[in-house]
């Protein structure tokens, strides 16, 4: 049985998507990086050809994940400052992975600029708009990719104003890789429609690199690096990796203040 490191391997070595995984990586996060490294030039620089391959995983013998809450709130609804502990980072990622269940421009811009951290950066607004339309790009890729057989896509018309994208975390394991980054990833049920007639639903697995950053928010984990294994892959998994019926997923429960289930 596949484990969530040995997916993100597998899909390093799949040929048929690397370059649009790579293309896509670059588009959406390139000037999400360019802002980081020139905030944090002597900050630890992980290997992109990494992936997390300690065994077990430190929530490989717990029976569910609670998600911490963030002391704080950024702009006034994206939970914050999390504990310094690799149950802190994982919260966080949740959280950042949850803020993406949108299609609306605004709000992604949000979302991206607050967990990277960058929420004090003077970024122009034409590079931001730029970055989001890339994003929107990839992902209407995505759907277009994934949608079933014998359904219709229009990218072009995407996002359409009836459409929408709702991400529900399920699972997740963590590696911490030292004392200052965790490495995340999270299998996520996300049901999609394009407000045009199309509209299914998909298993979705997110990864990321979560690095302290003493300088955010007085302390506070933000996303180093963010590489998706479904994305990478050309999404013909084995239907285990995708489960949480695999024992290296640990079931997320959510607690009562949060309506995420």
């Amino acid at each position: 049985m596949s484990t969530p490191a040995q997916i993100a391997a597998r899909a390093a070595r799949t040929r048929r998507r690397l370059l649009l995984a790579a293309a896509a990586f670059l588009v959406v996060l390139a000037l999400v990086v360019g802002w980081l490294l020139g905030r944090a030039g002597t900050a630890q620089t992980p290997t992109a050809s990494s992936s997390p391959q300690a065994s077990p995983a430190p929530s490989a013998t717990a029976d569910t994940f609670v998600p911490l809450a963030g002391e704080n709130l950024a702009l006034g609804q994206y939970q914050v400052n999390y504990p310094r502990t690799p149950e802190g980072a994982v919260s966080a990622a949740i959280a950042a992975v949850q803020a993406l269940s949108t299609n609306d421009a605004q709000a992604l811009a949000d979302a991206l600029i607050v967990y990277h951290g960058l929420e004090n950066e003077q970024i122009p607004p034409e590079d931001l708009e730029e970055e989001i339309e890339g994003f929107l790009k990839v992902r209407a890729h995505g759907i277009d990719w994934d949608r079933p057989e014998g359904t219709t896509f229009d990218r072009e018309a995407f996002p359409a104003p009836a459409s929408y994208f709702y991400i529900t975390p399920i699972g997740v394991w963590w590696e911490e890789t030292d004392s200052t980054t965790v490495r995340v990833q999270i299998l996520a049920t996300e049901e999609i429609s394009d407000g045009m007639g199309l509209v299914f639903k998909r298993r979705y697995i997110h990864g990321c690199l979560m690095r302290w950053e003493p300088s955010v928010r007085s302390g506070d984990w933000v996303i180093e690096e963010a590489r998706d294994p479904s994305r990478q892959d050309f999404y013909a998994p084995k239907e285990e990796d995708y489960t949480l019926d695999n024992p290296n997923w640990t079931p997320i429960s959510f607690p009562e203040w949060d309506d995420s289930e």
